[in-house]
């Protein structure tokens, strides 16, 4: 089929042939649309306008793409953390101080020493419970400096090591109180512990930063027994 513009173009009119070609300015006009759309450097243009297009669509939708697998990347890092950090808490049972302490105000004759473990999850209760009374009973001294009878009163409501970012973490907790025989409380107060190991040794490295966080709230404890007023 011929174009519009082909000057051969021709018709039949009363029974004879005709060319429907005239020199008119509209069809050296077409022609020459022709003449510039057939040359190689415009198709190449054309081409190459359609390739740049196609490119920039689908660099847009690959950044899409990685935007989307960072956020579910990041989504699940965080969640995986906290469960790695939930499930793994551990308890362990201390050992005595290798620190001395010396109690003057107190002695074994005078002071009656009570603790009681109040976790929720009261792993090694018993050894712990055990712990506490001996290292206070032997810091006390043998004989009385004043005849009244005291309690001391201890209640543990933490003791633990706990896995974050890397570190084993511990911390250890005491409530306590010192009573007069009628119940009137003398003193009271918080000691607190806490250990913070990097991650060498695995457990080991728990049961380590919770004797860390034990021997400190025993500290604390203590110092703060050495100061009350009998």
């Amino acid at each position: 089929m011929r174009s519009r513009c082909d000057p051969r173009m021709v018709g039949v009119r009363g029974g004879r042939n005709f060319s429907l070609w005239k020199p008119s300015s509209a069809r050296l006009d077409c022609r020459r649309r022709m003449a510039l759309d057939s040359r190689p450097g415009h198709r190449e243009i054309s081409i190459s306008g359609s390739i740049t297009s196609l490119l920039i669509v689908l660099i847009a939708f690959c950044n899409d793409i990685v935007v989307i697998l960072r956020r579910r990347t990041i989504a699940l890092a965080g969640v995986s953390t906290f469960l790695i950090g939930c499930a793994q808490t551990e308890s362990y049972a201390p050992k005595p101080m290798t620190a001395s302490y010396s109690l003057e105000n107190f002695s074994s004759a005078n002071l009656q020493v009570v603790v009681r473990d109040l976790r929720a999850e009261r792993d090694n209760s018993a050894a712990l419970i055990s712990a506490i009374q001996s290292q206070i009973s032997n810091s006390l001294t043998a004989s009385a400096a004043t005849h009244d009878r005291y309690t001391l009163k201890v209640d543990v409501f933490e003791h633990r090591s706990f896995f974050t970012l890397g570190n084993w973490n511990a911390s250890t907790r005491l409530r306590w109180r010192v009573q007069r025989e009628n119940g009137s409380i003398i003193r009271d107060g918080v000691s607190v512990g806490e250990g913070h190991r990097s991650n060498m040794l695995d457990y080991a490295t728990a049961k380590a930063v919770s004797q860390d966080a034990f021997d400190s709230a025993m500290a604390d404890l203590l110092s703060s027994l050495s100061a009350v007023q009998t």
